[in-house]
């Protein structure tokens, strides 16, 4: 909103109410190479650039330094200035990167201003030990068979979780998911 006077015909802004709106693509999903990780073989994914900028009463302002924090563990990551706007440049990278994360950008007036932006992760499993697995792969949803032996389950129990698997119908095992937001297994 903008408070004006009228002088001799001339509209003159007294003071402008209007508040500095920081857009981007406040959500991108990334896509799994595989749904299956283990000590051997990094779950890694290709996760497009996440970016920032404002505007004001939809016109574009120009941001002068910008930073990404993701906010599972509070890292935070310089931005990429290009064009006013800031860039965080991802690419293929661990399925880890999945979350929430907070861009913070400040404009050529000096004003701080920040937003938030999630990166999804469809759910993947992420042994903590060696096992045995078989993924169909391009299923949807991500289908995984065959799972353990009895002797197998046994290896890699760290807490309890229900798991159905073609053989057995439910085990107790702990494969770590790996999903923003958290999905459940069936």
């Amino acid at each position: 909103m903008i408070l004006s006077i009228l002088v001799i015909g001339v509209i003159l802004p007294l003071i402008s109410l209007a508040d500095i709106t920081v857009i981007g693509n406040l959500a991108v999903v990334a896509k799994p190479e595989s749904h299956i990780g283990t000590p051997e073989k990094t779950l890694y994914a290709d996760v497009q650039n996440l970016w920032c900028g404002a505007q004001k009463l939809g016109e574009h302002v120009d941001v002068e330094y910008g930073e990404f924090t993701r906010l599972s563990d509070g890292k935070v990551f310089p931005g990429t200035l290009n064009q006013g706007k800031v860039y965080l440049e991802i690419g293929k990278v661990s399925a880890r990167v999945a979350g929430r994360y907070r861009c913070e950008i400040r404009t050529m007036d000096k004003q701080i201003h920040s937003g938030n932006m999630i990166i999804y992760l469809p759910p993947v499993l992420n042994f903590s030990k060696s096992v045995k697995v078989s993924e169909v792969l391009d299923a949807r949803p991500p289908h995984v068979i065959d799972f353990f032996q009895e002797s197998d389950i046994l290896g890699i129990l760290e807490e309890k979780e229900t798991f159905e698997s073609a053989k057995t119908s439910p085990a107790n095992l702990i494969p770590q998911r790996v999903s923003h937001p958290f999905a459940g297994l069936r």
